[in-house]
């Protein structure tokens, strides 16, 4: 702001005045306004108790003084209130564009916090696709790998059964080509066995030699007196049975049992007036493997 207008002394106050205030930029008063002021030189002898005035304030001079004084004081006063009026004017323009501060601000904070949840938005809708994406990924690779895995599994299957197809197909014909190699060999094992387990069962079960005498008495039926011969071990056991035999032939049919050292255990000799039959296991087996080989021989001239 400008430099304030400084009134001058009251002692400094002379004709020129009012063209000292006009150099300093302050407007002339106007004289004409203010009322005429009483000459009290008139009525000084008048005047009751009035006192002499000092010779160098005359009336003339406090009229001029008084009425500068008074504008001064207006000016003064037109002054404070224009500064104060510019003073408020100032404030308001500061409280307004405080305002606009705070309100630009406050917008501009609504933008930032728009665009931080704009931007966390994006982020969540980023993580979330992220996600989706992976997620799919991870279904499709896990199905793609599950029918890699099946179609995988199903060609190693049919691999592997192919190959146990031809495994069993070779054990076949290596089973084939064994058996005829080794036929005789099994059949002539498999009657070794057997031979060993029938002479165990007939030395320690006497009840088989009784079951083979009883079963082939039948077809002595009719035919004359019958006589046996066994094992003098077998012939106390056997002799024991010797009425039921009789049930086996005709009621004028003899039967005698008579132990004989000459028969091996196990194979008993039946004569009638007819006939005779020796009941020799080992013959018997004799005579099975006997068939059995011819049997096998036929075997292998057919698959030659």
């Amino acid at each position: 702001m400008s430099d304030f207008f400084v009134p001058p002394a009251f002692d400094e106050i002379d004709e020129p005045s009012s063209e000292a205030a006009q150099d300093f930029g302050a407007p002339e008063p106007d004289l004409s306004e203010f009322a005429p002021q009483q000459n009290f030189d008139d009525n000084q002898d008048s005047a009751e108790g009035s006192s002499e005035m000092p010779s160098h304030f005359s009336s003339g001079n406090f009229v001029q003084e008084e009425t500068m004084l008074t504008n001064i004081e207006e000016y003064a006063n037109r002054i404070k209130d224009n500064s104060d009026r510019q003073a408020a004017n100032t404030r308001e323009e500061a409280d307004l564009l405080r305002a606009e501060v705070e309100l630009e601000l406050a917008n501009a904070l609504i933008v930032q916090r728009e665009a931080e949840e704009e931007a966390q938005g994006i982020v969540a809708s980023a993580h979330a696709e992220r996600e989706q994406i992976i997620s799919a990924g991870r279904e499709e690779g896990f199905q793609q790998g599950l029918q890699e895995g099946q179609e995988q599994f199903q060609t190693q299957n049919q691999q592997n059964t192919a190959q146990v197809l031809s495994l069993l197909e070779e054990l076949g014909d290596l089973r084939t080509h064994l058996l005829q190699q080794y036929e005789n060999q099994i059949v002539e094992l498999g009657l070794i066995v057997a031979q060993k387990v029938v002479h165990r069962d007939l030395s320690t079960e006497k009840e088989h030699v009784l079951n083979a005498l009883q079963s082939t008495l039948q077809y002595f039926e009719g035919q004359g007196n019958i006589k046996i011969r066994i094992n003098p071990v077998e012939y106390q056991f056997i002799s024991e049975y010797q009425e039921d035999f009789a049930a086996f032939l005709d009621e004028d049919q003899a039967i005698r049992i008579k132990a004989d050292n000459s028969v091996k255990p196990a194979a008993a000799v039946i004569e009638s007036d007819f006939s005779a039959v020796k009941l020799d296991l080992e013959q018997q087996f004799e005579e099975m493997q006997r068939k059995l080989r011819e049997c096998t021989e036929d075997r292998k001239a057919l698959f030659r």
